[in-house]
Formats: structure tokens, sequence, C-alpha cells
């Protein structure tokens, strides 16, 4: 009789740990959470309007340096050509000394670090305010 009531019991609390749901992890009627390499992504439907005239807090002068240059150029080709496997390339950062252009680029890695041509991958940002200009493949 004892092992009877054990067992009910026990079943008992394994039906309802099973039953509990984790309200956690819930998705919200506005958006999902997505995680990612460690990074989590909120989907998110922005309904109110960006005052863009409205220039209170915001930084004016802002310029893009090489380094940030660099990382939204190298994000944007793995982006642009994800079946591309970029793991025998180097990211190379060119500067237009006449306008104002950051030219990032990955191309084959080569151990005598001379450029041997072809099978590039470029982008163009503005140094001004990061705009993506151009991205396009040399062959």
């Amino acid at each position: 009789m004892k092992r009877i009531l054990l067992l009910l019991f026990l079943g008992c609390i394994i039906f309802m740990a099973c039953s509990c749901s984790n309200t956690n992890n819930k998705n919200e009627s506005n958006g999902d959470i997505i995680t990612k390499n460690g990074v989590r992504y909120k989907k998110y439907s922005h309904t109110s309007e960006v005052d863009l005239e409205n220039k209170l807090g915001t930084i004016l002068d802002f310029e893009i340096s090489e380094d940030l240059a660099a990382e939204i150029g190298d994000c944007i080709l793995k982006s642009a050509y994800s079946k591309v496997d970029f793991s025998d390339t180097e990211l190379v950062l060119f500067k237009n000394r006449n306008r104002d252009i950051f030219t990032v680029s990955r191309w084959p890695a080569y151990d005598d670090q001379t450029y041997g041509g072809g099978g590039e991958y470029n982008v163009a940002i503005s140094k001004a305010d990061g705009k993506i200009l151009k991205i396009w493949m040399d062959e």
C-alpha cells in the first residue's frame, strides 16, 4: 500500500513538473528574441516616428575611424557574401585620398604578403557618416 501511494505521489510530482511552462522564454507580441553567437537580438516593430530634425543630444561631428570602418566593412562583406568562406582571406583597409571614403576588402592571404590578384570582395564606406556606398566583387 505504501508503494502504491509513493508511486502515485511521484507520478503527480512528475506530471506537475512537466506541465509547468517556463514564463521566461515566452514570445512577446511585438517581437521575438534571437540569440546568435552569444548576442541577443530582438525583432521589434517601432511605431513612433524618429524626428530627424531635432538636434537635441545629437553628435554632429562624428567621423568614422579606420577601425570602425574595418569592422563595419567586414560585417557587411560577411553578410552580403554569406556563402563565401573568408577563413583564408585577410581584411585590408584603403583610404581614398581624393574623397572621404574607406574601401574595405577581403582578399586571399599570401605568405609572402604580396597581393596575388583575384577573388576580392569590397565595400566602400563614407568616412563622414558610415553610409555604405558600394559593395562589389572583383575576379
